[in-house]
């Protein structure tokens, strides 16, 4: 705290109420990205959307499968994130392995 650069622990009886309150404010307020995100929610660019060649033919099975996506892992191990869904049977995969090697699988 200034002006003396004082530090102390947050949370804190010690803290005066309206540090507390400032603290609240930053640690809840949303970022510009994240306010213009919501407000692009759901809106359509006015670009024209052209069916491609190869969604004619993509063949869609009917596999039984019906997973919402907050419930999606992958089918060969547990991983819930960089998933991949295989538009032709359902499967639900790992991803690729990212730059530094972390993530997916081999």
């Amino acid at each position: 705290m200034l002006p003396n650069f004082t530090s102390m622990i947050y949370p804190s009886v010690d803290l005066p109420e309206q540090i507390i309150k400032s603290i609240t404010g930053i640690l809840e307020a949303e970022s510009a990205i994240k306010i213009a995100e919501k407000r692009s929610a759901g809106t359509w660019d006015g670009k024209a959307r052209i069916i491609t060649k190869h969604a004619t033919t993509l063949p869609q099975l009917n596999n039984g499968k019906k997973i919402p996506p907050s419930n999606w892992k992958c089918e060969k191990c547990d991983l819930t994130q960089n998933l991949w869904l295989n538009l032709t049977d359902g499967s639900i995969l790992c991803g690729r392995k990212f730059f530094n090697g972390t993530g997916g699988n081999d």
